[in-house]
């Protein structure tokens, strides 16, 4: 029946193709959205009981320790890294992706999370002594050296996050945001 309709207007087949094809990719991400969503939610629940069980309830302690300085260290960037998405893709559709302006977000936006990096990283490598030592209750289980070691390395890992996250950011924007 749409055969006999080519040329009146524009092509319902071609349009229902386009439709699926759009709303197809809707679904998809919708989907994707949902599982990862409970996957995330659903992950501690199965998870944590293993931890607890294999390391023991001193080693999850410190381990939810470093976790949690991990995630408030990580909230440093403060939607800085949606920003520059945003930014990178506006501004590489208006002025090229090699233009001085988008070179120039992207020095200062590098230099931003590097020196937020190094900050961060150093602080938390520099006090991991002290905070093993007055500010956790380890009790027999835990060496404070072995403590103070987790948390520098718990330094380390947030630098070496904060380093990534620029870049993260803006290759997200490029495949987003292609022309």
């Amino acid at each position: 029946p749409l055969e006999g309709m080519r040329g009146v207007g524009p092509n319902p087949l071609a349009l229902c193709k386009a439709w699926l094809t759009l709303n197809g990719k809707l679904v998809e991400s919708i989907f994707f959205n949902y599982v990862g969503t409970i996957a995330a939610a659903v992950g501690p629940l199965v998870v944590v009981p293993i931890y607890v069980n294999e390391l023991g309830k001193s080693q999850w302690g410190l381990m939810s320790i470093v976790l949690t300085i991990v995630a408030l260290l990580l909230m440093v960037d403060g939607g800085l890294g949606q920003v520059l998405l945003r930014e990178f893709a506006l501004r590489s559709r208006a002025h090229g992706r090699s233009s001085p302006e988008l070179q120039i977000l992207w020095l200062s936006c590098r230099t931003l999370y590097n020196s937020l990096a190094l900050v961060f990283g150093a602080i938390l490598v520099l006090a991991s002594s002290w905070i093993a030592r007055h500010w956790l209750n380890l009790g027999t289980d835990i060496d404070k050296d072995e403590a103070t070691q987790v948390l520098m390395l718990c330094g380390l890992l947030v630098a070496v996050q904060l380093f990534a996250a620029s870049p993260r950011g803006l290759l997200l924007a490029v495949d987003l945001y292609r022309p």
